[in-house]
């Protein structure tokens, strides 16, 4: 991934994040600093490609980040106690708690 591609990926998460939903190839390149969408255009299509993004076409705001790991702060609180039961599992078979 270059410099650019990783920046345009952030801009994807931290612009979903920041407004609950997908940006627009405009708010992309505002973030990034690209003068043009046909270059956010480029990136994403590359980003596509390697599997980093997922978007339907010919559908506004559909920009979708999948190839990165969920992270905790996501997981629902169910989710979160199972983990931690998993966890103590694991040390206690280790005897490590």
């Amino acid at each position: 991934m270059t410099p650019l591609e990783s920046m345009t990926l952030e801009a994807v998460r931290v612009l979903t994040e920041r407004r609950g939903v997908p940006p627009s190839y405009d708010e992309v390149a505002a973030y990034i600093g690209l003068q043009s969408r046909s270059g956010v255009a480029r990136m994403v299509d590359s980003l596509e490609r390697q599997g980093w993004l997922e978007r339907e076409p010919h559908r506004a705001r559909s920009l979708r980040i999948v190839g990165e790991r969920p992270r905790l702060g996501r997981l629902s609180t169910p989710e979160l106690r199972r983990l931690r039961e998993l966890i103590t599992e694991i040390l206690k078979d280790r005897g490590e708690e």
